[in-house]
This record gives structure tokens, sequence and C-alpha cells, in this order.
């Protein structure tokens, strides 16, 4: 059975050179890898957002799961844009966070739960979700921490330089998850056990 489907087609290879285990976003207008049925993306890949500008989505259709956990991930131009869910795929999406290596750099990346539920499985998650320059939740959507934030043996928080939205963001966990919100104008409800603190 199809676990998966391309939707658009703005990615591939950069070159010839480029390893088969890369999976390279190359435009603003996004490519979408969607689950239609429980899957597991990333698994032994690497994925790059290439350009500048460029953008990529990975969503579950409704009532399905989609796995995600590349061994790297990679935001490394300006005003690049990684989103979870699309319109109508309500589905979950489980993020790990990269288990090799991550980046987020350039100017103005962001990372958005636009629809359907994006929830942490490791203390990456929170680690590279922090690291964007904007964090959006949308209306509807919900951004679960699953009780992981930025370092949790270290109890350093789960960091929202800039939140936008309003959508729900659930701890989870217990009163030892904290989030730390440095700016933005988020609308949505956060609940939950852990601890909000608010610069």
């Amino acid at each position: 059975p199809k676990l998966a489907e391309l939707v658009m087609a703005n990615l591939g290879k950069a070159d010839r050179s480029t390893p088969d285990n890369f999976i390279l976003f190359n435009s603003a207008s996004g490519g979408e890898l969607r689950a239609v049925a429980d899957a597991s993306i990333g698994s032994g890949r690497t994925i790059q957002l290439v350009n500048n500008d460029s953008a990529a989505t990975f969503s579950a259709a409704p009532n399905t799961t989609l796995n995600f956990n590349p061994v790297q991930l990679f935001l490394g131009g300006s005003n690049q844009k990684l989103t979870f869910g699309s319109a109508g795929q309500t589905g979950l999406v489980l993020f790990g966070g990269p288990g090799g290596s991550g980046f987020l750099g350039g100017g103005q990346s962001e990372i958005a739960v636009s629809a359907g539920t994006l929830r942490f499985t490791t203390s990456q998650g929170g680690f590279f979700f922090g690291f964007s320059q904007t964090q959006t939740v949308a209306a509807g959507a919900t951004l679960d921490l699953n009780g992981f934030d930025y370092f949790p043996a270290f109890a350093v928080p789960a960091l929202f330089n800039n939140l936008q939205g309003g959508g729900s963001i659930l701890t989870g966990g217990t009163a030892s998850t904290n989030i730390f919100i440095g700016g933005g104008n988020f609308s949505g409800v956060i609940s939950g056990p852990g601890q909000v603190t608010m610069s």
C-alpha cells in the first residue's frame, strides 16, 4: 500500500554528486511530503532546505501518524520555512529532531505547525525547534511538547523567540517542563502542568 506521496515537485538533488539519502527542497513554493497511512520519513536521511526563501512541509493525513526522524536536518539560508501539517491534513507528526545533527542559520527562519498535531518524542525536537527565529502554531493546530523542553537534564526551557499564531501548546510531562517565550503575538492556549516564563 502507498504510505507517502509527493504533493509538490519542488524538491530533488542539487547536483549529481548529492547522495541518494538526501532530500533537498529548492523552492519558495515548497514541496510537501505527506503520509497517507502510518509511515516514517527521514530514517537514515538528511533533509535540507537548499536556497534562501525555500520551504518544506511534512504532513499526515487525518487519522494517520508520520514519524519524522531525519538523521540530519539543515535550514541554513535566509527566510526559510519548515512546516508541519497542511490544509486538511490533520494527522499526527512525531518529531524526534535530527538524530545526528541539525542547523538553523541565516535570517528569519521559521518553524510552523499549520494543521494537525506536532508532538516531540525526544528533547532534540525542542532543541531544534527553539533555534528558529520564529515559531508559529496556527489556529486549530497543536504543538505537544510531550514533556520535552530544550535541555531537560539542565532545566533549560523550551525556547520560543517569536511565538505567533492562535493554536494550542501542550506542555505535557510534569511541572518540571519549562517554556520560555521571548516575544511574539500568540493568541492561543498553553495548557498542561509545565511552567511558562515570559520576557
